[in-house]
């Protein structure tokens, strides 16, 4: 269950609700009550009640408005289902959704990243008997666009990929969509157990530390913890099982397309791209070519530390 409190701010209440991904503490504010739930319940392990107890913690405030008016500026990226603005040290991303629709919310933060504003337009929004509520919309897609920008000041990427765990250490498998990513993690939970895994979908890699997120795949595997990334695998299904060693820079060309990446944000491309290139130079990296059966589940044991 998420706990909440009430503050007073300028003689308003406020109700918060926090998170805590990748060790970075969330508070997500409302003058309005949220409509329950608050959070996907794959979110469950990541609530950290009110965000509380770091004054780092990067502050979400909810309004309601129309998402339209915050989106200012020059368009500098269009995806479909987002937009993204830029003016000066501002940035604004609008979602309107796949349909490119009535827009759902527009998120706007400065390059501080510490205090960002959230318009609610009508989609996010519940008309009670009792007032109105918010449908949070700090969950996905919303949460990693915003964290892709805070992540990547940390030299900290977004990474499709599943997060074996064999005591502290995890095996990073990596790879795109139909790669294995999702039949992997199941071998390896049938015979270790699903605490075995860190995440069955996505990963946050930086040098030193892989980080388990709220995001997972069809398994629904989504642990709010932290492990030494013992070795990254990028998959591609085969007859047999082989891993083949690869240098550090052909594992980062490798990871690039299946890693969440600020392509129009040359500063934090930057940033995140050398974070990445730190983060291979100190594990070994492979391609690992799989049946998918216990065999390759065998093979991936070698790579851990004995």
């Amino acid at each position: 269950m998420i706990s909440r409190r009430l503050v007073m701010v300028t003689g308003r209440k406020v109700i918060s609700a926090g998170l805590r991904i990748a060790g970075i503490p969330i508070l997500v504010r409302s003058v309005f009550p949220f409509e329950a739930p608050v959070f996907p319940r794959e979110y469950a392990s990541f609530t950290s009640g009110t965000g509380s107890g770091s004054g780092e913690a990067v502050r979400v405030d909810l309004v309601a408005g129309n998402p339209a008016d915050a989106a200012d500026g020059e368009m500098v990226a269009d995806t479909g289902p987002w937009c993204l603005y830029r003016r000066n040290e501002t940035r604004v991303i609008l979602w309107s959704g796949p349909d490119k629709s009535q827009p759902f919310w527009a998120a706007s933060f400065d390059a501080g990243l510490r205090n960002i504003k959230v318009w609610c337009g009508e989609k996010c929004l519940a008309r009670r008997t009792d007032g109105l509520r918010i449908r949070n919309p700090f969950r996905y897609p919303l949460d990693q666009l915003l964290l892709m920008f805070v992540l990547a000041r940390r030299g900290q990427c977004i990474v499709h990929a599943a997060g074996l765990v064999s005591g502290t250490r995890c095996v990073v498998a990596a790879g795109r969509s139909g790669a294995g990513k999702s039949t992997l993690s199941r071998l390896w939970a049938e015979r270790h157990g699903q605490d075995s895994l860190l995440s069955d979908d996505r990963l946050i890699l930086g040098p030193g530390v892989v980080h388990g997120t709220p995001w997972p795949g069809e398994l629904g595997a989504a642990a709010n913890e932290c492990r030494i990334p013992s070795a990254v695998v990028i998959l591609e299904k085969a007859a047999g099982s082989e891993l083949v060693p690869i240098p550090p820079r052909e594992a980062v060309e490798r990871l690039i397309p299946v890693t969440s990446v600020l392509w129009f944000e040359p500063e934090y491309l930057t940033q995140a791209l050398a974070g990445m290139e730190k983060a291979m130079s100190e594990v070994p990296a492979y391609v690992f070519r799989f049946t998918p059966d216990h065999r390759a589940v065998t093979e991936l044991g070698k790579v851990f530390p004995v």
